[in-house]
């Protein structure tokens, strides 16, 4: 059995032998060597991007300074071509553009909350803690109307969503639409008219700056 078993292996050898043989063979084929006589001395010069120094952008204190006013019925228009607001003052500027917005909702929101304490709705601007020192304390701020934490009848407490200025709801409303229905102001009046006592609280409001 071992016998026939290593006599095929030699068959099966010496057939592999003879085919690998009836291979043709080719002549080596040399490539001629091409020499660049400037190459050792030719360096690709290395770029390195110069970062500019970043600019710090000031822009108007007062909405019409951004060219725009707050007309009787609480829409924000531009006091020239009577459009909503332009976000992509500069084309193609994101972070300008959004820096300005920024700075320009900033001002919406002081107006709103100027008008949450003064009258018909007399919200009462109360510090929390309420002991503490505005200027040198961690401290947060509410508002509500003078009887909200005396009633014994129907308090509304309003809450606005999240990255959102006490007062408001949406800053696109308020910009594109209306500031009373884009903020509390409409909410708050209408409550009143109901009989509500109406607390605004203020979630967003938890960082504090020591002023001094």
């Amino acid at each position: 059995m071992n016998l026939k078993l290593s006599s095929n292996w030699l068959k099966w050898d010496l057939t592999l032998q003879h085919a690998t043989s009836s291979v043709p063979s080719f002549p080596t084929l040399e490539l001629p060597r091409v020499s660049f006589p400037h190459a050792q001395h030719t360096r690709t010069p290395m770029y390195r991007r110069r970062f500019k120094k970043k600019q710090e952008t000031t822009f108007p204190d007062t909405i019409e300074g951004f060219g725009y006013v707050v007309k009787e019925n609480g829409e924000i228009r531009h006091k020239d071509k009577d459009e909503k607001y332009e976000f992509e003052h500069i084309p193609k500027d994101r972070p300008y553009n959004e820096a300005r917005y920024n700075a320009f909702i900033n001002l919406v929101g002081d107006l709103v909350e100027q008008e949450l304490q003064s009258a018909p709705l007399n919200f009462q601007k109360i510090i929390i803690p309420v002991n503490a020192n505005p200027s040198t304390e961690p401290h947060t701020y509410i508002y509500m109307t003078p009887n909200a934490m005396t009633t014994s009848d129907k308090l509304l407490c309003l809450i606005p969503g999240n990255n959102t200025r006490i007062g408001q709801w949406s800053k696109r409303v308020m910009c594109d639409d209306n500031i009373n229905s884009g903020s509390m102001v409409d909410v708050s009046l209408q409550a009143l008219k109901k009989g509500y006592e109406v607390m605004i609280l203020n979630p967003n409001g938890i960082y504090w700056k020591r002023l001094h």
